[in-house]
């Protein structure tokens, strides 16, 4: 259960260990000199009912070290009053087109939505528009995700009012599909792209030597995937953890399918 103060007053309270969560400080703020930020966290681990995966005050056996305090990425970032607050893509590899799908506040009509696609360096689309929260984009000749080709869509999107920047960040989608299918004999398959694929893969349980939960870098993440993928495997199941959203990122980019088990 995790407790944010700022300047003294609570600003916020969140149940969860493995969801994110952001609070809105504005009101929180001095005008000017120094803030104070304050995050409290409390666990009481294994002497309370709570979800908390193989975490133990006595770890042995299949019980982990109990983890304290907060293992994942925390920033502060400064919007203006009309920004995208959430986007996701979704690819409708069948029909060759992504769906956006946007949460905003403050954004109306009046405000001009730039979609700029990119892949491999190539310019795939560039277009522009007035804001709405969902939309359909065809991607002509789209380049489908599998691990032995992992083709990434790079996108920036830019949201301007009366010629000026209001907000824009980065983002990118992957061109798949992942069904069940009937194979020859009729039995169920996993399919990636309308294709059975057999899902080779590791049940990773995210837990470091030195950090616990929390991985010690980037490039320590990337070893991990990178050595499982010369190793010949195609799936990574993550087993008793959220990662920080880089690590899916660096997935689809070295080409690697995830398995997603609830967290606890």
């Amino acid at each position: 259960e995790t407790k944010v103060w700022v300047n003294g007053k609570l600003a916020g309270t969140h149940k969860g260990g493995s969801d994110p969560f952001q609070f809105d400080i504005t009101s929180f703020l001095k005008k000017q000199g120094e803030q104070e930020l304050v995050v409290s966290v409390w666990d009481p681990t294994d002497t309370d009912m709570q979800a908390r995966g193989k975490q133990s005050l006595d770890p042995k056996g299949i019980w982990y070290t109990a983890v304290s305090g907060i293992w994942q990425t925390v920033w502060l970032e400064p919007v203006a009053k009309a920004h995208v607050s959430e986007v996701s893509l979704v690819p409708d590899a069948d029909r060759s087109q992504v769906y956006f799908n946007f949460k905003s506040e403050n954004m109306t009509g009046s405000h001009q939505l730039n979609i700029l696609i990119t892949n491999g360096g190539n310019v795939v689309k560039d277009t522009t528009l007035s804001y709405h929260n969902t939309l359909v984009l065809p991607i002509a000749n789209a380049k489908l995700w599998t691990p032995e080709s992992p083709e990434l869509y790079n996108t920036t999107i830019t949201i301007k009012k009366r010629g000026e920047v209001v907000d824009q960040f980065n983002t990118y989608f992957a061109m798949r599909k992942i069904s069940m299918i009937k194979d020859q004999n009729g039995y169920m398959r996993l399919a990636l792209n309308n294709q059975p694929v057999f899902h080779l893969g590791t049940l990773d349980q995210g837990w470091w030597p030195d950090g616990l939960l929390t991985p010690p870098s980037e490039e320590a993440m990337m070893y991990d995937i990178i050595k499982l993928k010369e190793m010949g495997f195609n799936t990574i199941r993550k087993h008793i953890k959220v990662e920080p959203s880089r690590y899916y990122y660096m997935a689809d980019s070295i080409g690697v399918l995830l398995w997603q088990d609830m967290p606890s």
